[in-house]
């Protein structure tokens, strides 16, 4: 049963709405509701969800270029899976933001364990390639940022919002 998130589903339908890419985090404790929350926003909705997991990141990059093919109807992409982080988000940019602009990655520390250098991949790519984009960064905006409590994934809160930099691998 998915009840009281009204205000969550407001802030997600209001960035949707805006014509601007955004880099937006969700965090919590665990079992709070992050997870039925995107996939009620995104139920009726043009996106791609990944869900993560602890496997190889070999395995996880398979998994995730698998995704991608389901959303470009492209199926020769699962016979050559992306060999890097790198390689995949420029691929999501350049052929796939066009088709869908929801991306979700759910469990990203599990992304993380495998490659500790993924958020700042992610924040190289994303700066680089996407010059005309922004990025909501929390500490301007937390007056529209609806109450998912907790901290879990605060390290990479503050990472990909550029108010740290990485800790050391």
């Amino acid at each position: 049963m998915f009840i009281n998130r009204k205000q969550e589903l407001n802030f997600f339908e209001s960035l949707a709405s805006e014509k601007k890419a955004q880099f937006i985090i969700v965090y919590g404790r665990r079992r709070i509701g992050k997870t039925e929350l995107l996939k009620h926003f995104s139920q009726n909705k043009k996106h791609l969800f990944f869900l993560s997991d602890l496997s190889s990141e070999q395995e996880q990059l398979r998994q995730f270029t698998e995704k991608i093919s389901q959303i470009k109807n492209e199926s020769f992409i699962i016979n050559q899976p992306f060999s890097s982080w790198e390689a995949l988000f420029h691929y999501i940019i350049d052929h796939v933001i066009s088709e869908t602009n929801i991306i979700i990655i759910d469990e990203f520390p599990y992304l993380c364990a495998e490659n500790k250098a993924l958020p700042s991949i992610i924040q190289k790519i994303w700066d680089e390639r996407a010059p005309s984009v922004s990025m909501l960064d929390f500490n301007k905006n937390r007056d529209r940022i609806p109450p998912l409590r907790g901290v879990r994934g605060g390290v990479v809160l503050e990472v990909l919002t550029h108010n740290t930099s990485l800790p050391p691998a």
